[in-house]
């Protein structure tokens, strides 16, 4: 992956020691392909930064239109990071009666630490077809595994 950050000093110190730990340096196509994407038209990437903003939005809205499930809007990436504590399962439980049920793969929230229990990641860079029909059936599958859920 290619990326970039702005920080003071201090922050990009940091940053950098627990990169260069973490990471390699990407290989030279990746190197090329971000030179070329940088220095190449934006307006191409204004319309995707558009049509990601818009998934994100509709996600986020139809998620916390489904009964017990909670999510903030993010800022940044092309994921969310919708609460499923109130079903009481634990992340890995809900995502794999989630994927058994209703054919939808989801990332259990533990799968990024301790703090992540009780969470989902979805990720929102994908058709909107997809998007709409996988929304659809998290929704169907928390009203009839929790109907009376508020």
């Amino acid at each position: 992956r290619i990326g970039y950050a702005c920080a003071n000093d201090v922050i990009a110190k940091v940053m950098a020691n627990y990169v260069s730990h973490s990471t390699g340096s990407p290989v030279a196509i990746s190197q090329r392909a971000a030179a070329v994407a940088l220095s190449g038209s934006q307006a191409e990437i204004e319309t995707m930064r558009q049509a990601f903003e818009q998934r994100r939005n509709y996600i986020v809205e139809r998620m916390n239109a489904i009964p017990g499930v909670s999510c903030i809007q993010p800022e940044g990436a092309f994921y969310v990071f919708p609460s499923i504590q109130s079903t009481g399962l634990t992340s890995d439980e809900f995502c794999r009666r989630l994927l058994e049920e209703k054919h939808v793969a989801v990332v259990p929230g533990n799968a990024f630490g301790a703090c992540g229990e009780g969470y989902l990641r979805l990720v929102f860079a994908n058709s909107d077809e997809n998007l709409k029909e996988a929304v659809r059936r998290i929704d169907a599958y928390v009203r009839k595994t929790y109907p009376d859920m508020k």
